[in-house]
């Protein structure tokens, strides 16, 4: 016996319909930066005053990399990667069980559409 879902977790992906745009990038509308949170950053820091000394207090060896700073961050693949990722229930699934076009209901209608009979004969083999 298989029991129903409870939930579904909320999905707060939003797809780049900008080809273009790389596949990891800062967006204003989903991340934005409040003024207030900016204002009082401002308000907390104004009793203390950084000097050039506080900012060379510490730095890091020249010998020390971000792991993997040597491979890509993407690549040509990546974006529709994750367009297949978030993609709705049969077109996510690129293993398992094998779908028809008949199986699914978006694209059924098309692959049973007949052509019309005022075409030529040529259109209509093709279609």
């Amino acid at each position: 016996m298989q029991l129903a879902p409870y939930h579904h977790p909320t999905v707060v992906y939003i797809k780049n319909d900008n080809p273009e745009m790389e596949a990891f990038y800062f967006d204003e509308v989903i991340n934005p930066i409040s003024a207030y949170k900016t204002e009082k950053l401002k308000a907390m820091t104004e009793n203390y005053e950084i000097t050039d000394e506080d900012l060379d207090e510490f730095t890091l060896p020249e010998s020390v990399k971000p792991l993997l700073s040597e491979e890509p961050l993407f690549n040509e693949r990546t974006v529709p990667a994750i367009n297949l990722y978030w993609a709705p229930e049969p077109y996510n699934k690129r293993t398992g069980a094998t779908r028809r076009c008949y199986d699914i209901p978006l694209v059924s209608s098309w692959f049973k559409e007949r052509c019309p009979q005022g075409y030529p004969v040529k259109v209509r083999v093709s279609y």
